[in-house]
């Protein structure tokens, strides 16, 4: 069985499932399914969203004692 059958199989199966438990159920399944998109990594897909502070390679002062 190829699965484009299965998925059809399946649609078929969803449409005549009446139980509110399962249907919650098979939503949260849903939610955790991986997309093809997050499969592989995409270079720069947080450009502009994670922001270090200008001061971020300075010296803390609480390790002032540690690198004197």
């Amino acid at each position: 069985m190829d699965i484009a059958s299965k998925k059809l199989e399946l649609l078929d199966w969803l449409m005549h499932v009446n139980d509110a438990k399962l249907l919650a159920k098979i939503e949260s399944l849903k939610q955790r399914t991986v997309t093809p998109d997050m499969q592989q990594p995409i270079f720069g897909r947080l450009k502009g969203k994670i922001i270090l502070a200008p001061d971020f390679d300075e010296p803390l002062e609480d390790f002032k004692e540690y690198s004197e």
